[in-house]
């Protein structure tokens, strides 16, 4: 490094921090497009992390103050099944959930599709859903 003329030292160095799990971290990034004319849409990201996944939903069109039920389902759209893991409600298009699952277990479960629901009340509408 002190032959680039950086002035980085290896002391430097040792003080640069890594956060455990970023590095080589696989990850999948889903298209949740619109259903049922809903103008929702949106990504999903399922993330490894350790021994488990991280799904993050992001969605654009909700309406502020909105709770929407969220589901990894047996399948893929439109025809999705029984529901495979609960995901953390969607609540003002955000949604965060930590499954107690490996990255190639989900991976080898496919299909699976990710559906998210206009309501608890309206679980039968689906306002976005996407493939994995």
């Amino acid at each position: 490094m002190r032959g680039l003329g950086l002035g980085i030292t290896n002391d430097d160095l040792s003080k640069v921090k890594i956060k455990l799990g970023e590095v080589g971290q696989r990850k999948l990034e889903i298209a949740l497009l619109s259903d049922n004319n809903s103008a929702q849409s949106g990504v999903a990201e399922i993330k490894e992390v350790g021994n488990q996944v991280k799904v993050e939903i992001r969605l654009s069109g909700t309406a502020v103050g909105s709770v929407e039920p969220a589901h990894i389902h047996v399948g893929n759209r439109p025809n999705l099944g029984a529901v495979k893991y609960p995901l953390s409600n969607v609540v003002n298009g955000i949604s965060q959930t930590v499954l107690n699952v490996t990255f190639d277990k989900l991976l080898s479960e496919r299909p699976l599709g990710i559906n998210i629901h206009k309501s608890a009340a309206e679980m039968n509408i689906s306002v976005a859903s996407g493939n994995l």
